[in-house]
Parts: C-alpha cells; structure tokens; sequence
C-alpha cells in the first residue's frame, strides 16, 4: 500500500505475514522507503525474499 512507512510505521512487518508481494522504491503515486530498508525489513522479520523481479 502507498504510503505503509507513514501509515504503519514499526507494524510495517507485521503485513508481511498476509504479504505474497511488496512494491519497493515508490508506488504509484507515493515515494517509498527504498529497496534496502524493505529488504532488511523483510530479513529482520524473520522471512526470506525467493524472487526480485526487474523493473
């Protein structure tokens, strides 16, 4: 979702448990985090990325 730094802040990784995919580096209309805070989100979390696809 758009906006998920500003809107859930440090619950971020607790919608990774639903998640099947994840938006990095902005979204269509909102700026994001950046691919390295998501990716050390996603691993700090205890999950593991199996597929990153080109833009």
């Amino acid at each position: 979702a758009g906006g998920r730094e500003v809107n859930l802040r440090q619950l971020q990784p607790l919608a990774l448990y639903a998640a099947n995919s994840l938006f990095c580096q902005g979204y269509l209309t909102t700026g994001g985090q950046g691919f390295e805070a998501d990716r050390q989100m996603i691993e700090d979390a205890g999950f593991r990325i199996s597929q990153i696809l080109p833009e």
